[in-house]
């Protein structure tokens, strides 16, 4: 009749080690929840991480921070970039922005601004007099002759009856000279 082989019961952080027959702690960036066989330490999944040994669970990363491979730290994606699904960090779309990393995506650069840049934007600025923007705009566009706008605008305005300009991207419009119309 074979020998019982003994109960054994391991924490949870803690797996059994059959050469030392003891249970050891998880290492840092690794966990274990399971109380039972077979026990195992797990990485911490992607966007936690773990800075202790001997845990049951891990810590999910700050907004905008991605954790490292070994999963005992995390660390910053830069500004221009979102966090992609606790992976990755990837470069803002054209008309988008973030100063600082941000998770899922990157904010919607509004009329009247625009990036100054195609991928991985981190500012978003008003657009210049004589310019405007539709809206999630990498550069401003300039207002026609006959037209004008102010910083910030999302459209040109005509010049005004008897006003004038002959210029594209004015701020304003010019009083029309004496004896003469527009």
């Amino acid at each position: 009749m074979p020998t019982p082989q003994p109960s054994v019961s391991c924490s949870r952080g803690t797996v059994y080690d059959h050469d030392s027959n003891s249970c050891l702690e998880c290492g840092i960036g690794k966990y274990s929840n399971e109380t039972t066989p077979p026990w195992k330490c797990k990485k911490c999944p992607a966007g936690q991480f773990n800075i202790k040994t001997g845990q049951q669970n891990c810590t999910d990363c700050a907004e905008g921070k991605l954790s490292s491979n070994d999963r005992s730290a995390c660390g910053d994606c830069p500004a221009g970039t979102y966090v992609s699904e606790k992976k990755s960090c990837e470069a803002c779309e054209a008309g988008t922005y973030a100063p600082s990393a941000i998770d899922d995506d990157c904010i919607d650069c509004l009329e009247g601004f625009h990036t100054g840049v195609a991928l991985g934007a981190s500012t978003c600025s008003s657009c210049n007099a004589g310019t405007y923007s539709v809206g999630k705009q990498v550069n401003c566009t300039d207002c026609k002759e006959g037209t004008m706008s102010g910083s910030a605008d999302v459209e040109c305005t005509k010049c005004d009856v008897g006003k004038y300009n002959a210029a594209s991207a004015s701020a304003s419009c010019d009083d029309c000279a004496t004896g003469t119309y527009q």
